[in-house]
């Protein structure tokens, strides 16, 4: 379904209302709609439908998307940069070539999606659920995230787990692990793995 201007408009204005609990509200159902290309960048679309929607080339960049409806919606080279995507539903959405840096992934649902040329590596999750991801940052070496942690290099996220959850040998491992992995799916993109010391 394609919508105007206008329509986008006044459905934006009543999902603010419906963020805020006010009765005249409504919650964004954009599921299956055709958004190629759009300008959303900043968008307020928190707990949104966009289930299906087509949003390839979008900008989103900033938007705010936490516990959004993307289920299947099309993002393939869509600008997602700095968008808070966390409990978002995410699942077999195609994200090929979308630019997710400094994206907010946290409890996202990732499962099926295809990143086939998304400047992201999905790195997996530890033993408590915590997913870790990383990109190539503005300091163009490769930046991780991890639940609230955020490290710029791969030697910041070593040191930090070599020196951390020292009682709980399984999740000591189980982290480094995940650094290890980082680096060797860095390494296949040849991706810069530290940033360049100033002098």
């Amino acid at each position: 379904m394609t919508y105007t201007v206008e329509e986008l408009k006044e459905i934006f204005r009543k999902h603010l209302m419906w963020l805020e609990d006010d009765g005249a509200g409504e919650r964004a159902d954009l599921s299956g709609a055709n958004l190629r290309s759009a300008d959303l960048s900043g968008a307020n679309l928190r707990g949104a439908n966009l289930r299906y929607a087509d949003l390839s080339g979008a900008s989103l960049s900033g938007a705010s998307l936490s516990g959004a409806n993307l289920r299947g919606a099309d993002l393939s080279g869509a600008n997602l940069r700095y968008a808070n995507l966390r409990s978002a539903d995410l699942s077999s959405a195609v994200l090929s070539g979308a630019n997710l840096r400094y994206a907010n992934l946290s409890d996202a649902n990732l499962r099926s999606a295809d990143l086939r040329g998304a400047d992201l590596i999905l790195i997996g999750q530890d033993i408590r659920g915590y997913l870790f991801w990383a990109f190539v940052g503005d300091s163009g070496a490769v930046e991780i995230r991890a639940g609230c942690r955020h490290f710029v290099g791969i030697s910041a996220a070593r040191q930090h787990w070599t020196e951390s959850h020292q009682t709980d040998k399984i999740l000591h491992e189980d982290c480094l692990s995940l650094v290890d992995r980082c680096e060797r799916m860095a390494k296949a993109r040849e991706w810069k793995l530290e940033p360049e010391v100033k002098p």
